[in-house]
């Protein structure tokens, strides 16, 4: 059996590792922002909420429509592609430049498409620890 020493000693394990991280943290920021700048411009602590969840209620429905994507897309150039697509929109989401209906939107259609990256993600990893990982 393989110990967290080993795993962490493969390069491209720990660079798996620290781009979700990231990604995750990323994503947790994006939200809470979201869900204050809402808050601030409506007043409104349902449409707050419903912001916050905006990123995440999407990811079931991604899941029960798109998963069988997972199979066919080319898993390392998927996860550069999308890291680089929301990436893009994260850095609309800061200039501010949609009304929030188009925020909400914007965040629950990259809630979608990344129930696709999750099990993308997981193959790669898999891939790169190997079988006795």
């Amino acid at each position: 059996m393989r110990t967290y020493r080993d795993i962490l000693a493969i390069p491209e394990f720990r660079a798996l590792l620290a781009g979700n991280s990231l990604a995750v943290a990323g994503l947790t920021v994006q939200q809470l922002a979201l869900s204050a700048l809402v808050y601030e411009r409506t007043s409104s602590p349902l449409l707050a909420a419903v912001a916050y969840l905006g990123g995440f209620l999407p990811q079931a429905i991604g899941a029960a429509t798109l998963l069988s994507l997972a199979d066919r897309v080319r898993p390392r150039t998927f996860l550069a592609r999308w890291n680089v697509a929301r990436a893009g929109v994260a850095l609309v989401l800061a200039l501010d430049v949609l009304p929030v209906a188009g925020m909400i939107g914007l965040v629950m259609a990259v809630g979608v498409v990344d129930a696709v990256a999750s099990p993308v993600r997981t193959s790669v990893v898999a891939a790169v620890v190997g079988q006795e990982g």
